[in-house]
């Protein structure tokens, strides 16, 4: 028999059966590079990032961040948290740390601000910043896989490294590679922080 959680009551044995209320985790990986972003493993002895966390809770990264990428992932087992910041509409902000072979020049930085165009679609920045001659930070608003590799792939920059140091208004914990912090709900709350 089906029956509505939310007006239904259920008696058995004459004792009333109360609806559980889901107990949501988050956490923040500073994911390691050969690190899979994924729940299941594609293949045997791949390693994802659910290696990395506690098993007491069925949890699940948030959007993705490429095997040879580091920093930043949320995991989570909130539906809610995980479609708002990975729904295109919404628009969250993500800060990247670049590292590449090449010096990069001012016309270079332009380029990714005004928008290159690869495999159909046209990839923009928000915003970029030089740290140092090989190294940017890049701000985006959308994720499109490996966006950031191809977009310096289309104008011949090789990246060396590639971090995710930030998302919406929440900046990566001062962790090591490999480990995770539980996040508060203040935390939560600067996840969902988008301009």
């Amino acid at each position: 028999m089906k029956i509505d959680p939310e007006v239904d009551k259920v008696v058995v044995d004459g004792d009333f059966l109360k609806k559980e209320e889901a107990e949501y985790v988050y956490y923040a990986l500073n994911k390691p590079r050969g690190f899979v972003s994924a729940a299941q493993p594609s293949f045997e002895g791949e390693e994802i990032v659910l290696d990395l966390m506690p098993k007491d809770k069925r949890i699940f990264p948030v959007g993705r961040l490429d095997k040879e990428s580091q920093g930043l992932i949320i995991l989570t087992n909130d539906g809610r948290l995980t479609f708002d910041l990975t729904h295109p509409s919404r628009a969250h902000e993500k800060e990247y740390l670049v590292t590449v072979s090449q010096t990069v020049s001012s016309l270079t930085l332009e380029a990714f601000t005004q928008g290159i165009m690869i495999q159909g679609y046209f990839a923009q920045a928000k915003s970029i910043t030089l740290i140092n001659p090989r190294m940017f930070s890049i701000v985006l608003t959308e994720g499109k896989n490996r966006q950031i590799r191809r977009m310096c792939r289309n104008i011949e920059l090789h990246v060396i490294r590639l971090k995710r140091i930030r998302i919406g208004e929440f900046v990566l914990p001062n962790i090591e590679v490999g480990d995770w912090k539980k996040l508060t709900r203040k935390e939560v709350d600067l996840l969902l922080t988008s301009e």
